[in-house]
């Protein structure tokens, strides 16, 4: 339970509320499900340009609605110990954002916090 308590502690309150980025080179970021433009029309992806800055809301990201539910923000342990959305656990592998335990408190990939091992280890 105690493994939970702290997923869920760090999923509600994660160490930095966000980070940037910097576009290295023109491309798109692909949506994982379609917005829709002022226009009306679906838009699946967004342009990004080179030298463009943009926010990762980590804080949003471990708590959206669309992947953890009604009670995304809402502090419940009891979600990790249980798989599936409907059963009221956490949600299923592929739903999950990339990062260490399906949460992005530490980002992801080269760039993740260095000092991930010493804050999981306090």
């Amino acid at each position: 339970y105690l493994d939970a308590v702290v997923k869920e502690g760090l999923r509600i309150h994660p160490p930095s509320q966000m980070t940037d980025r910097v576009a290295l080179v023109d491309g798109d970021i692909p949506l994982s499900a379609p917005i829709q433009g002022q226009d009306g029309a679906p838009i699946h992806s967004l342009s990004v340009r080179m030298g463009q800055v943009f926010v990762i809301p980590f804080k949003v990201i471990n708590t959206a609605e669309t992947t953890w539910g009604p009670d995304g923000s809402i502090f419940r342990p009891e979600r990790w110990l249980s798989t599936g959305i409907n059963q009221g656990g956490i949600p299923t592998p592929d739903d999950l954002p990339h990062g260490w335990s399906g949460i992005m408190s530490f980002s992801d990939g080269p760039r993740q916090c260095l000092g991930i091992k010493t804050g999981l280890s306090l």
